[in-house]
């Protein structure tokens, strides 16, 4: 069994570093989310906490997962990539397979879409 840690809403300094801890402690990946836009207010509750707020505010950082991905991938050789949350609709098709396709083959095919 592989354990992957979600780092969502961490600051994106700190990603380069929770990689190597991840790797160095075993866990098997990190699970990165997308967001390209902050739609405040939110018109509908949010469904995965209790009472409807979502867990991040306007200020939390969503750094491009891909991007982090390379910058991860660069100073790990094991550990594997994972994105929970894509917004593809907002993406040019084919930027979005040239910029995955790259990411893939940046981490020596450790990403899975």
């Amino acid at each position: 069994m592989q354990f992957y840690i979600a780092i969502a809403y961490q600051q994106p300094d700190h990603l380069v570093h929770i990689a190597k801890a991840a790797e160095a402690a075993g866990f098997g990946g990190l699970v990165l989310s997308d967001h390209l836009i902050y739609p405040h207010p939110l018109r509908t509750p949010y469904p995965y906490t209790q009472d409807g707020q979502p867990r991040w505010t306007a200020e939390t950082p969503w750094p491009d997962p891909f991007v982090a991905i390379g910058a991860m991938a660069a100073v790990t050789s094991r550990i594997r990539f994972l994105t929970s949350i894509m917004v593809l609709p907002l993406r040019p098709p084919l930027l979005a397979a040239k910029t995955i396709a790259t990411a893939a083959v940046l981490s020596q095919g450790r990403l899975t879409l």
